[in-house]
């Protein structure tokens, strides 16, 4: 693998913070994308009324509203994660947060938010997922005062070095180290960093991928693979600045 000016790079080891390794037995993740994040706000406004005196057939319920666009939100991710998946790429979407007013046990919902947190490693996928929600969302709008959705953050994916990649996978598989090629779903420094030097992830099992948790956990097994890995990985490249 021929790796252009060895100075200028960063590689990291980290967690996993998710199952597929520990699921797969294999000791290693060779990161080769970080994913692009996108945040969607929608925001449902209907009437707010006495939950006992307010008939069925005449509520304009906002939470009922909401409910059925974090439905959707699973139905549509579920879509486009296998198309991504076709295409070699990742997608993810999930409904994190509601805020429900008046949020109160007597009283039809009038007003309820959610914030949508989406991430890929290409941001096409990004953009039909938002299209999709929209259409949702206009099928809504008929039963509500108020249907709307805004983009209120956004990163763009990146791609991690594939020459440091390559490298990486090449020594695993001569210290016969069991490895995988996979993006990063969770944002990391490297992202930022893989816009000024030449980057690359490394990742080591959590078990049962758990993480931001007190019972996250990685063996000293695990640990030591992944630190014999970065250390190979250095020497190589030290040797690579020597020879230039």
């Amino acid at each position: 693998t021929s790796i252009n000016n060895p100075q200028d790079i960063l590689v990291e080891l980290h967690t996993e913070q998710g199952p597929e390794l520990p699921t797969a037995q294999l000791d290693i993740g060779i990161v080769t994308h970080i994913v692009g994040i996108t945040r969607l706000k929608m925001t449902f406004e209907g009437t707010c009324n006495h939950s006992g005196t307010t008939p069925m057939s005449l509520r304009q319920d906002a939470l009922v509203m909401a409910a059925q666009a974090i439905v959707k939100t699973q139905q549509i991710a579920d879509q486009i994660a296998e198309e991504a998946a076709r295409s070699q790429h990742y997608f993810v979407a999930t409904c994190g947060k509601i805020s429900n007013f008046p949020n109160a046990i007597n009283v039809v919902p009038g007003s309820c938010e959610l914030i949508l947190d989406i991430r890929t490693t290409d941001n096409q996928y990004a953009e039909l997922f938002r299209q999709q929600m929209e259409a949702m969302l206009t099928k809504l709008s008929h039963k509500a005062e108020q249907v709307t959705m805004e983009i209120i953050s956004q990163t763009a994916p990146v791609t991690l070095d594939p020459a440091l990649v390559d490298l990486c996978e090449s020594l695993a598989n001569r210290r016969n180290i069991s490895s995988k090629r996979m993006p990063s779903g969770a944002g990391h420094d490297a992202a930022f960093m893989a816009e000024i030097a030449k980057t690359v992830m490394l990742f080591i099992p959590s078990i049962q991928g758990i993480s931001h948790n007190p019972l996250e956990f990685s063996t000293k097994e695990s640990i030591q693979i992944g630190a014999n890995q970065v250390g190979s990985l250095i020497f190589e490249l030290a040797q690579a600045n020597d020879s230039l």
